[in-house]
């Protein structure tokens, strides 16, 4: 009998011992192409080389309006192409896609010259949350509006090639990843502000234009962690 409960206390042991391995790993991203999650409200693969791009997350978030170009040099098959003049994909407002806690924002993007004359969009989501470059791709910034403010890192997206980046918040902490390894971190005070407004990505309003390639944006309602081989 002694031997049994032992035995059971190990078993019970090791299914506890997976179940929060199983746990940590849905904060960890492999760098793309993505699976969606249940903490994955939009996901955009932009592999449909026509028309507009569908959401992979269980929340169908379709886009309902689409001028970039479909281009089949993306970071992961296909991807959209920006101008830099008025390129945009267009997402209709969606509860899900507004948060007061935990968000993680992510794209993989090819910076292809100068943009807006402000500067340009990654992807937006105004008067909530923004991820951008300088209007000369020389530095990044994630947008809080509200009392939150920017947070952003000085990396140089000039070179033409591929690179990750991520911005997350937890409902204190933000953290910035480029190519997943962690930039910039802070702690702000106040909240991200909700708004109905569309999601945006590759612009938002004239003069914030994206000029090159963007894949595998991602949404999620959970802080997700990165690793420096996530390239």
């Amino acid at each position: 009998m002694r031997k049994i409960v032992i035995v059971l206390g190990v078993v019970v042991g090791l299914i506890w011992s997976f179940s929060v391995l199983a746990e940590e790993d849905k904060t960890i991203s492999s760098g793309g192409p993505y699976q969606a999650d249940e903490h994955t409200v939009l996901l955009m693969h932009f592999d449909e080389l026509d028309g507009n791009p569908k959401d992979s997350s269980k929340f169908g978030n379709d886009a309902y309006s689409n001028t970039a170009t479909w281009t089949g040099e993306g970071k992961f098959g296909p991807a959209l192409q920006f101008d830099g003049i008025d390129d945009a994909v267009v997402i209709a407002s969606n509860k899900n896609l507004q948060f007061k806690g935990a968000i993680t924002c992510e794209a993989w993007i090819k910076c292809l010259g100068l943009g807006g004359e402000k500067y340009q969009t990654i992807l937006a989501k105004p008067g909530e949350y923004m991820l951008h470059l300088w209007k000369d791709g020389s530095s990044i910034c994630f947008l809080n509006w509200g009392s939150l403010g920017t947070i952003g890192a000085d990396v140089d997206f000039r070179d033409k090639q591929w690179h990750h980046v991520a911005a997350t918040y937890d409902g204190k902490k933000r953290n910035f990843y480029i190519d997943g390894e962690l930039r910039e971190s802070d702690e702000p005070s106040g909240s991200i502000e909700n708004s109905n407004a569309p999601f945006s990505i590759g612009t938002y309003f004239k003069g914030t234009e994206f000029n090159g390639l963007i894949d595998e944006v991602r949404i999620s309602n959970i802080v997700r962690t990165f690793k420096a081989s996530d390239k």
